[in-house]
């Protein structure tokens, strides 16, 4: 066998459905047998800290706290969600379910709710000895890849990994939700996977855990290194940092400079993409055309030509300043180096002027011909 398999344990869920008059059920994101797989893991390791990355609903957290209500022991657990209202309407608590129900399900547990903030601005506050760890947020690049990177060091030795969705590309059809999977297939250690015979996808479970030991912790590089893939998303520029605080304190200085390479690399990436769809044209070809120009402009004062400064800086391509309507109040351009001018306040002839439409397409045949009435035909 590639894999271990355990003994799944269903009446949590069963009880934990009576409990909440089945919204437990209707409202949870996991499958009955995937339930009872996360549940016979607990029944196995008796965790006593448990960390749940991805909330929702709360329909997988109110299993979870019925589940060691039935095992009589105690424990402690903290729910992290970085949105504070539901995901799917927004306009209920994020945990709702679980909330509702606290009461009756929590039995000897601990039980806490961080919401509103990603895992590295809480994960000091959750602490070390963390020995259950269940991960089920994007899916895709970064998300449990930076997530586990950033819980490994409060993890303990034996500690256990719960995976959800691990197969979910293959279930929504959308290629980019691999993060789990690629996580799985990469990490060391011992690792659980259990066929579902009523999967709708040829009997493959979409939930998966590996425990955490010394091979783990050995091969970290090759997470760090898998964040070379393409990311699906970038997190907000605030959310770096706070990714990047914990592994300054959590890792060695290469995988610190390792994390923050990538990252300027993906950065790289992010802005190529946001300038090939937005130019409608291979960021290439306009490299080619843009580089032997002399006089190159951004015509517009906002997030494009934030986008396209950014895009020049990166290829050490000229540009001579932004360029607004003779009408528009004038614009900060954050770079001290680029003025900004009107288009009458231009200090180059027509023919020594080229331009890059850098603001929303929408506007873009307005502005040629208004470049054009005045002479400007060099538009890239």
């Amino acid at each position: 066998m590639f894999y271990r398999e355990l003994e799944l344990f269903y009446e949590p869920e069963r009880e934990c459905q009576k409990i909440t008059k089945g919204n437990s059920k209707s409202f949870s994101e996991m499958t009955i047998f995937q339930q009872a797989f996360l549940c016979g893991l607990i029944k196995e390791k008796r965790p006593k800290k448990i960390l749940e990355i991805g909330v929702a609903a709360g329909g997988t957290t109110a299993v979870i706290l019925s589940c060691i209500k039935q095992l009589g022991y105690k424990a402690e657990m903290y729910s992290v969600d970085l949105e504070e209202k539901w995901y799917r309407t927004g306009k209920r608590e994020t945990g709702f379910v679980a909330k509702e129900y606290m009461d009756i399900l929590r039995g000897n547990v601990q039980h806490k709710f961080l919401l509103g903030r990603p895992i590295p601005c809480v994960v000091d506050e959750v602490g070390e000895q963390i020995d259950f760890l269940i991960l089920d947020t994007t899916h895709s690049i970064p998300g449990e890849l930076l997530d586990f990177l950033v819980c490994l060091p409060y993890l303990k030795n034996g500690g256990v990994v719960i995976l959800h969705d691990v197969i979910e590309n293959h279930i929504t059809c959308r290629d980019h939700e691999i993060a789990t999977k690629l996580l799985f297939d990469l990490v060391q250690g011992e690792k659980w996977y259990m066929c579902e015979d009523e999967s709708a996808v040829s009997g493959f479970s979409n939930i998966a855990a590996f425990e955490v030991d010394k091979r783990t912790r050995d091969t970290v590089y090759n997470l760090f290194s898998a964040l070379s893939f393409s990311w699906t998303y970038m997190p907000e520029e605030w959310e770096l940092e706070e990714y990047i605080k914990i592994i300054r304190k959590k890792y060695e200085t290469e995988y610190v400079k390792l994390l923050e390479r990538m990252i300027r690399l993906q950065t790289c990436t992010e802005i190529r993409k946001k300038v090939n769809a937005h130019y409608n044209m291979d960021q290439e070809i306009l490299k080619l055309k843009w580089e032997k120009q002399k006089n190159v402009f951004l015509y517009g004062g906002g997030y494009w030509a934030r986008i396209y400064s950014s895009y020049a800086k990166i290829n050490q391509l000229p540009v001579s300043g932004w360029v607004i309507s003779d009408d528009q109040d004038m614009v900060a351009t954050d770079e001290e180096s680029l003025p900004v001018y009107r288009l009458k306040d231009i200090p180059y002839a027509p023919e020594e002027c080229s331009f890059i439409l850098a603001l929303d397409p929408k506007h873009f045949a307005q502005i040629r011909r208004s470049l054009k009435s005045r002479g400007y035909y060099m538009i890239l």
